[in-house]
């Protein structure tokens, strides 16, 4: 294990790092629902630079103190980087694809910090790839780690459920509002911002209720699943539903054996390349059907309806490199200036809102990105599926024994926050722990 006593301060602010992350950003809120993902965004912030502050100090330590030890010491991360080369490769491509689209957007500023409320524009989706890298070379997991990322999300489900009932025990709320009306529950804002964030501990906390030997963990963890699954049905969207339906059948696959070392041998690069290049085809043609039924996913038939034509739209240039990271709504916004047929019947749909996303995290991509921020984003998503069997297949044999396997774990949050984010978009709430989880799949940590 990457765990040498000259690296143990990196370990200890990769900790700090994902502990940070998920204790603070799900709680943190300033009193009211008024630019609440403001609020987190800039808590998300604070703790990404404290986070790079901190390394730089051990960096700097750990040159100036232990230059007689590099030769002895720096073997293990070397070799770790190396077998996860194409992960990280593929990593760096996204983020060089995300900067050329922001360079090119004709906006900077805009595309840096993304459409006002959300800020995941380029700066936060460095940060996340950041995080993803480091975490994997220097994040060791531990049990405790993963009770208090569950711990925590009680609290804002009691307040959910709270809220459900017509409770405001915060006091978010106006005064003349029945929060049983209300689109905004909890300490998330947004229902669904709560479901997309449920989407990724759900999976953790019901890995733990399967895999655990202890009876009083098990019965703990039992306690919260029942919990979750109140909150999920009285609280969670049907997509939040879906993933939990998909959580339980991966977690039962882990826990009765099936996909285990053999199996997983037999899927290669290729046939997973194979399969992968299938789903994409499959979502999207999924996507151009609903796109002909206005009324269809709650709607979101005639959003990917207008996201499709706003892309037909673009030129050569913006198709390839896209309008720049997070811009949809002013890209969408100079689209519906230049076709007034189009925005009398988006205004009939939306009213005086705004529309921010096209709610389909892939088809963001592409309207942002371009065909090459898609593309390699997805090549990135592969090459960390990809990594993920290959250390699993590369384990000992008393590692396989072991009912505790952090990577699969984090493969359950990690499948379970794709599923969502297929009718969902990047949000503080949840991606920063989707690139956590991508990070924990391919770490050296038992």
């Amino acid at each position: 294990m990457y765990n040498k006593p000259m690296k143990k301060s990196k370990n200890f602010i990769a900790l700090f790092y994902v502990l940070a992350v998920f204790l603070v950003i799900p709680i943190i809120n300033n009193g009211t629902y008024t630019d609440i993902s403001v609020y987190k965004a800039k808590a998300f912030y604070y703790i990404s630079a404290l986070t790079l502050v901190l390394y730089a100090i051990a960096s700097f330590a750990e040159d100036f103190f232990d230059k007689g030890n590099n030769e002895n010491n720096g073997s293990d991360g070397n070799d770790k980087k190396f077998f996860h080369e194409s992960a990280f490769v593929a990593a760096a491509l996204y983020g060089g694809a995300v900067l050329i689209s922001a360079f090119l957007s004709g906006s900077l500023k805009e595309s840096a910090y993304g459409v006002p409320g959300f800020h995941m524009g380029a700066l936060s989706i460095i940060i996340m790839l950041i995080s993803f890298y480091y975490i994997s070379i220097y994040f060791n997991s531990h049990d405790f780690v993963f009770h208090l990322i569950v711990a925590v999300s009680v609290f804002p489900t009691i307040i959910a459920i709270a809220n459900h009932f017509g409770m405001d025990p915060l006091g978010m709320f106006p005064e003349y509002a029945d929060p049983r009306y209300s689109l905004y529950i909890s300490t998330f804002g947004n229902y669904g911002w709560y479901s997309q964030y449920m989407a990724v501990v759900i999976p953790i906390g019901l890995y733990m209720l399967v895999m655990t030997s202890k009876p009083v963990i098990r019965g703990v963890y039992a306690g919260y699943m029942a919990l979750a699954i109140v909150a999920t049905m009285l609280c969670g969207t049907r997509m939040l539903m879906v993933t939990v339906f998909v959580s339980v059948i991966v977690v039962l696959c882990m826990r009765f054996g099936i996909c285990k070392k053999r199996e997983r041998r037999l899927l290669t690069s290729g046939k997973l390349a194979i399969l992968f290049a299938f789903a994409f085809v499959i979502y999207f043609a999924s996507v151009i059907a609903v796109s002909c039924h206005d009324e269809l996913a709650n709607g979101r038939g005639y959003i990917w309806k207008l996201s499709l034509d706003l892309f037909r739209d673009f030129s050569i240039r913006e198709k390839i490199f896209g309008t720049g990271p997070n811009r949809y709504m002013y890209a969408l916004n100079e689209y519906l200036s230049r076709n007034p047929n189009t925005a009398n019947v988006f205004n009939e749909h939306f009213k005086d809102m705004a529309l921010t996303s096209s709610h389909s995290e892939l088809l963001d991509c592409l309207i942002n990105t371009g065909v090459l921020g898609l593309a390699t984003y997805l090549y990135m998503i592969y090459s960390v599926f990809a990594s993920f069997l290959r250390t699993e297949g590369n384990r000992q044999k008393a590692q396989i024994d072991s009912k505790i396997n952090y990577r699969e774990l984090a493969f359950a949050a990690f499948l379970a926050y794709l599923i969502y984010s297929l009718g969902n978009f990047m949000i503080v709430c949840a991606t920063p722990y989707f690139y956590v989880m991508m990070g924990i799949m391919i770490s050296d940590t038992d």
